[in-house]
């Protein structure tokens, strides 16, 4: 939890990923239900690109991001290469790595938490569409691409399957990798299965103010037409519980 609220989360799932994919064995099991999951700013973000975006903002919302969300750590360095680590014969290429974590040389450092979530929603909110004014020539509902617009866009779970399985080296790593889909079984007055009147339906499906929220939705719609799964079933919803395991 206390890494959760500091934004951690990110980070411990993506080295944990790095260190799987370092075994002879099985590397990584997605298993795709109906919430996409959990969006939340870069930590970092380094000095170059928080400049550029900063210009697509109003004077509040600059204001805001620069003052009270971020600070800027000027002594963090560029690593030299002999220093960085290899990546694993079946994960990610050492390119996509590279676009992708882009954390050399001075970064701006999140200082909110969701402890502060009004804050922490209304900054998601000002960097997403920043980002999209910005890079506004990129699609940000690629799958496979390693583009840093994607920070803003996706959730944490598309950030392991990325680097967990669509941005495999496809001869070594394919094979150890499972994809798995659960599914509820439609039924009048639901979405996808779900009742959203029930208290549960927020644990199964992405909400905003008590309705799906359709981007999200959109996002993992696109995210599971990229996946070819191994093994797929259907379940029904148990009333109160989404999932009873004794049925």
């Amino acid at each position: 939890e206390e890494e959760s609220t500091d934004m951690q989360t990110s980070a411990i799932c993506m080295t944990e990923l790095s260190n799987c994919q370092a075994s002879a064995g099985l590397t990584y099991l997605y298993i795709g239900c109906d919430k996409y999951g959990f969006r939340p700013p870069p930590k970092t973000i380094s000095q170059a690109k928080m400049d550029n975006l900063l210009e697509m903002m109003n004077e509040d919302d600059r204001k805001f991001v620069k003052n009270i969300c971020y600070k800027l750590d000027e002594n963090s360095v560029t690593t030299h290469e002999q220093f960085k680590p290899p990546p694993p014969a079946c994960g990610p290429s050492l390119e996509v790595l590279r676009q992708w974590n882009d954390n050399d040389g001075p970064q701006y450092v999140l200082q909110i938490s969701t402890k502060g979530w009004n804050d922490f929603v209304k900054l998601v909110d000002i960097l997403r569409q920043a980002a999209l004014k910005l890079w506004a020539a990129e699609n940000p509902c690629d799958p496979k691409s390693a583009h840093w617009l994607k920070k803003f866009i996706v959730s944490v779970t598309e950030e392991e399957l990325c680097h967990g399985a669509l941005w495999a080296n496809p001869e070594p790593g394919r094979t150890r990798i499972k994809i798995f889909m659960r599914s509820f079984e439609e039924q009048e007055g639901t979405f996808k299965g779900i009742p959203l009147d029930d208290p549960k339906a927020k644990a199964f499906v992405d909400m905003d103010n008590g309705r799906v929220d359709e981007e999200a939705q959109k996002l993992l719609d696109e995210q599971k037409a990229m996946l070819k799964p191994d093994h797929a079933w259907s379940i029904l919803w148990a009333e109160g519980k989404g999932v009873d395991p004794k049925k």
